[in-house]
């Protein structure tokens, strides 16, 4: 009976190990509102970000009111775009996104042709609003250079198949 209770406890504490790893984010979004030069809403607009070091992109479309927001994005460099029937296409270089990162960019768009465009090399505004949690990145070296708890010599555990087709583990 004793042994019983001990192996649910071992389950539900796995359980939730298992689960709580899972909810750790590690990518980044970007959100914001198109409008035009004087200030109104543009509704419908494809808005794009593409990742530089990679090429990854998304698109999405504002909605109603404007907004948008791109979502579980890799954290890097990015380019966004916005695009309307009857205005010209706005560009911004230079959105940083780190790990649990919000950045908002307000999108003005110019009545113009669609081959025209505006062009804006500048920092968007990171913010927290939208989470409630806080991320970090650490640099590559710090990974390589921090040996992980479970992967010391004494914690190894080898995989043997014996003749019958049964793995166990030593």
């Amino acid at each position: 009976m004793r042994f019983a209770f001990e192996a649910l406890v071992v389950c539900v504490l796995a359980g939730l190990i298992a689960t709580s790893g899972n909810s750790q984010q590690i990518t980044a979004s970007i959100r914001g509102t198109v409008v035009d030069a004087s200030g109104a809403v543009v509704s419908s607009a494809a808005v794009t970000a593409t990742q530089a070091e990679t090429g990854f992109t998304r698109t999405v479309t504002s909605d109603g009111q404007g907004d948008f927001i791109v979502i579980e994005l890799p954290v890097g460099h990015y380019r966004v775009e916005a695009e309307a029937k009857g205005f010209q296409k706005f560009v911004q270089e230079g959105v940083t996104l780190d790990v649990n990162q919000t950045a908002t960019v307000t999108m003005r768009l110019a009545v113009g042709t669609t081959t025209e465009k505006v062009e804006v090399h500048a920092d968007a505004t990171l913010i927290e609003a939208a989470t409630t949690s806080l991320g970090r990145s650490r640099p590559r070296a710090f990974n390589r250079a921090t040996p992980y708890p479970l992967s010391s010599p004494a914690r190894r555990t080898t995989v043997q198949r014996s003749g019958h087709g049964n793995v166990s583990g030593q």
